[in-house]
C-alpha cells in the first residue's frame, strides 16, 4: 500500500517498484529464463493494485505513469500478434475450407464463416512444429466468435487433443480428447474473453478471463498432460449455415 503521507513523486517510485515485482513474480519468471512456477490445481490468479481514489490525484498519476496491471508472461511468452501479413506466419500453417476465409491485418486473425447455405466447413491455423507447455499455459484473445457455428482454442499431441476450449451455440465448454464436454457454462463473451488451457498434475484445465490476469476454471479434463503441445486456432460450422459471422483472434500467447 502506498504511503498517502510521502510527496507524489515517492509515492509514484514505490508503486513503480511494487508493480515491477508483481509483474515478474505473477508469472514466476527467472531473468532470461523463460522459466516459472506454476500455479496450484483450479487456482485463481490475481494481480491487485491499489486503484485510484476519486479526491486523490497523486493516485491518479500513479495509475496514469504505470498503467493497469499486464496480462501473465504477455511479454515472454507471446507467440503470435498476428501482425504479419500472411495468417500465423511462421509458426503455423493456415487453411480455408468449404467458404471460410482465414485472414490476417490489423493485429487480428480473422476467420469468416461462409455468407452461404453450405455444409460443414473449417478455418485456422495449426502450429508446425512443437510448443513447451509450461505452467502457465496457452492464452489467446477471443474478441469474437462465429455466430453461426463453432469457435475453438486447441492442444494437440501426437496421439491426441490433451483439451479444447469452444464456443457453439451460446455456450463455452471444455472438451477432452474423445470430443466428450467436461464442463460448460453460458458464454459471456466480455467476461470471458480470454481462453486458457494449461497442464496441472494430472489433468488439463481450461480456463477464462476478462483480462488475462484474473481467471476462472471452467473444467478439468484428467490424465496425465504432455509437456510439448500443437496449438490450432480454428472456427467453422458442422453443418448448413448461412451468415455464419467472423470469428476474431489477438495475442495468442505459449507461456514456457
Amino acid at each position: 500500500m502506498v504511503d498517502r503521507s510521502s510527496s507524489p513523486s515517492a509515492r509514484i517510485a514505490v508503486v513503480r517498484r511494487a508493480l515491477t515485482c508483481l509483474l515478474v513474480s505473477a508469472c514466476g519468471f527467472t531473468a532470461n529464463t523463460g522459466t516459472g512456477g506454476a500455479p496450484a490445481d483450479g487456482a485463481i490468479d490475481v494481480a491487485v493494485v491499489d486503484a485510484p481514489g476519486g479526491s486523490d490525484a497523486a493516485d491518479a498519476t500513479d495509475a496514469a505513469i504505470d498503467g493497469p496491471a499486464q496480462p501473465q508472461c504477455m511479454a515472454s511468452g507471446t507467440m503470435d500478434m498476428f501482425q504479419s501479413n500472411t495468417p500465423c506466419s511462421p509458426w503455423a500453417t493456415f487453411d480455408s475450407t468449404g467458404g471460410t476465409q482465414t485472414t490476417q491485418s490489423g493485429g487480428k486473425l480473422r476467420i469468416a464463416g461462409p455468407t452461404a447455405a453450405t455444409g460443414s466447413t473449417h478455418g485456422g491455423c495449426i502450429e508446425i512444429g512443437l510448443s513447451a507447455w509450461g505452467p502457465l499455459g496457452v492464452f489467446i484473445s477471443v474478441d469474437q466468435t462465429l455466430s453461426g457455428g463453432y469457435t475453438a482454442l486447441t492442444a494437440y499431441v501426437a496421439s491426441g487433443t490433451p483439451g479444447t476450449i469452444v464456443v457453439e451455440n451460446g455456450s463455452i465448454i471444455l472438451r477432452e480428447p474423445g470430443g466428450m464436454d467436461v464442463a460448460s457454462a453460458v458464454y459471456a463473451p466480455t467476461a470471458m474473453r480470454w481462453w486458457r488451457l494449461r497442464p496441472v498434475t494430472n489433468g488439463v484445465i481450461g480456463e477464462t478471463s476478462a483480462d488475462a490476469v484474473t481467471w476462472n476454471m471452467l473444467g478439468r479434463v484428467p490424465g496425465p498432460p504432455p509437456t510439448m503441445i500443437r496449438i490450432d486456432i480454428s472456427a467453422g460450422t458442422n453443418g448448413v449455415v448461412a451468415n455464419a459471422g467472423t470469428a476474431v483472434f489477438d495475442n495468442l500467447n505459449v507461456c514456457p
